[in-house]
């Protein structure tokens, strides 16, 4: 929609282009002027659409998949959020499945998220997805509460809360909005955790 109203705008200076009395050199400059400013701020809006805000992955190159061990040690990116939200990191399964993992520190407009592990001991050569997800006060106090113990179930546990589990998600939640994602394969040479390798 916007491309067609440049268009319009271009159609239009041309039409009075060729329309125009013929008042000489000053008419000219002005149209050339007033033209080269809207293709200026039209390039601007195609090339450089991005905020400065805007939450970007920049560790992880995003133009091909990443090799990385189970345990990323880290991920980091540039970006700022609106006052009351907060960044997590999700890692998403190739059957579609969301775990958000932990949320990111945030400072002076970067960020950072440490000790992320990539599925389970049987993934390796597996590709995930890992988001950075804007989440709303809501949305966050749900994940951040959102861990239950496994310890009433049969079976070899960890001692009491020492078995934690994140709720998984199909799709994401209201209030939580991906804002940029990498591709990554878990390494089947280091399939280590990261509590593993701590």
């Amino acid at each position: 929609m916007q491309g067609k109203s440049w268009i319009r705008l271009g159609k239009s200076l041309a039409h009075r282009y060729k329309t125009r009395p013929r008042k000489g050199l000053w008419d000219s400059a002005t149209l050339i002027l007033l033209g080269g400013l809207s293709l200026g701020t039209y390039y601007g809006l195609i090339v450089d659409w991005r905020d400065r805000n805007d939450i970007r992955i920049t560790s992880v190159d995003d133009s091909q998949t990443a090799v990385s061990p189970r345990c990323l040690r880290s991920l980091r990116g540039t970006g700022a959020l609106p006052d009351g939200h907060h960044l997590w990191i999700s890692v998403e399964s190739p059957t579609g499945r969301i775990l958000f993992v932990r949320e990111a520190e945030m400072h002076d407009g970067k960020w950072r998220a440490d000790d992320l592990t990539i599925g389970g001991k049987g993934d390796g050569g597996t590709t995930f997805t890992l988001g950075v997800v804007d989440v709303a006060a809501d949305t966050h106090r749900m994940l951040s509460t959102g861990v239950i113990t496994i310890d009433d179930i049969n079976g070899e546990t960890l001692d009491p809360g020492a078995d934690l589990w994140r709720f998984s998600f199909k799709a994401y939640p209201s209030g939580a909005d991906r804002r940029d994602d990498v591709s990554v394969a878990v390494d089947p040479s280091d399939l280590r955790s990261c509590d593993e390798t701590a």
